[in-house]
């Protein structure tokens, strides 16, 4: 499901192409501005954010298993955002 596209707050222009990243990049988005949380400063991060959990899910989606290493680097991420609500169980 997508959501709303906000113009105030567009993903990178280096996420072009990467539509799973983007898709997450909006969906975040919106639960980080329906929780107050304002993340414009930490677009960066947030961006390489979307962009690893994006990698995670085609990962799984091929079959293959994420390693722990990618595991925890999900789980810092998502802690830098108090994201608890992470895609990873099919």
């Amino acid at each position: 499901m997508m959501v709303d596209k906000p113009t105030d707050f567009p993903p990178p222009e280096w996420m072009d192409g990467l539509e799973l990243a983007k898709e997450i990049w909006w969906k975040k988005l919106e639960e980080f501005k329906k929780r107050g949380m304002d993340v414009e400063q930490f677009q960066s991060l947030l961006a390489h954010y979307c962009c690893f959990e994006a990698q995670i899910i085609k990962k799984r989606e091929s079959g293959e298993i994420p390693t722990a290493e990618e595991l925890s680097v999900l789980r810092d991420l998502a802690n830098s955002f108090y994201d608890t609500g992470l895609e990873l169980v099919d």
